[in-house]
């Protein structure tokens, strides 16, 4: 099933928190490939956009999957956007907040294809997830 592009982008969310911190909330699963990409492209651009109208400031993000539950896949295509947004230099910390093990395998992956392991960790709640990011 195909969706719309307008349905694509009510399925995420970015909203700012406080201060250089962003969330990303995935709210509803894409299972179909070529939207899962275009939701990846949407992100991107919309990201890149914030990135833009702040120059010379750096960024946290909050990836918030856990309104997915175990029903999010993201297909090879759709992660190669993710680690190139999120390997972007401004982008200083990203706390991804997962209740399964896929998505804690998948983050995995972008990490180690992405080499941001160090500015990447994996929570399983909003709270802790705020404070790594907030150090």
């Amino acid at each position: 099933m195909h969706y719309s592009d307008e349905e694509i982008r009510s399925s995420y969310k970015i909203e700012p928190l406080e201060g250089v911190i962003y969330q990303v909330s995935f709210l509803r699963p894409i299972l179909d490939i070529d939207d899962d990409i275009k939701m990846a492209q949407f992100i991107n651009e919309e990201f890149g956009e914030i990135l833009a109208r702040n120059a010379g400031k750096n960024f946290r993000i909050l990836v918030d999957f856990s309104a997915l539950g175990r029903e999010n896949k993201v297909t090879p295509k759709a992660r190669r956007i993710y680690e190139n947004l999120l390997s972007d230099p401004r982008v200083e910390k990203i706390a991804v907040i997962s209740l399964n093990s896929y998505t804690t395998v998948m983050m995995n992956f972008i990490v180690f294809a992405a080499r941001i392991s160090s500015k990447l960790k994996i929570f399983s709640g909003q709270k802790a997830a705020l404070e790594w990011l907030k150090k």
